[in-house]
């Protein structure tokens, strides 16, 4: 448990709570613990009223209301992380042209006469030195 006294802030979130919504002191407990732990002890004021909000409308109104809601997040959370993940080559309904999927031999055959005409301009140079020695 901490031992720290609140700052203006975190009275300010409070007191907006307390007055605007119908929670319990419970309810107002598990928001703000829960906010703390998945913010690692930061409480930002928009953040807090956002969940206040969707409580509110979900008709949450006691601590074990708002745990309920939790658990439904968390699962509901888990359920879209697991949802399929598409690679940019895989997505559906996505038309890819057949050109994409063969193999690129144009440019290796572009580079082999590259090569050949690099190969073939230096033995042309060795040979021009070895006639000028």
């Amino acid at each position: 448990m901490r031992q720290r006294a609140p700052h203006d802030e975190d009275l300010k979130i409070i007191t907006e709570l307390l007055t605007s919504f119908s929670f319990t002191y419970g309810a107002i407990n598990v928001l703000l613990e829960y906010v703390y732990q998945q913010l690692d002890g930061k409480l930002p004021y928009n953040y807090v009223m956002t969940i206040a909000n969707k409580w509110y409308e979900s008709g949450v109104t006691d601590a074990q209301d708002a745990l309920k809601e939790i658990q439904s997040f968390k699962s509901n959370h888990e359920k879209s992380k697991s949802s399929k993940v598409y690679s940019k080559k895989d997505r559906p309904g996505e038309v890819r042209p057949d050109w994409m999927d063969e193999p690129n031999d144009d440019k290796q055959e572009e580079s082999k006469t590259t090569d050949d005409v690099v190969d073939d301009e230096f033995d042309e140079l060795m040979r021009y030195f070895k006639k000028g020695e």
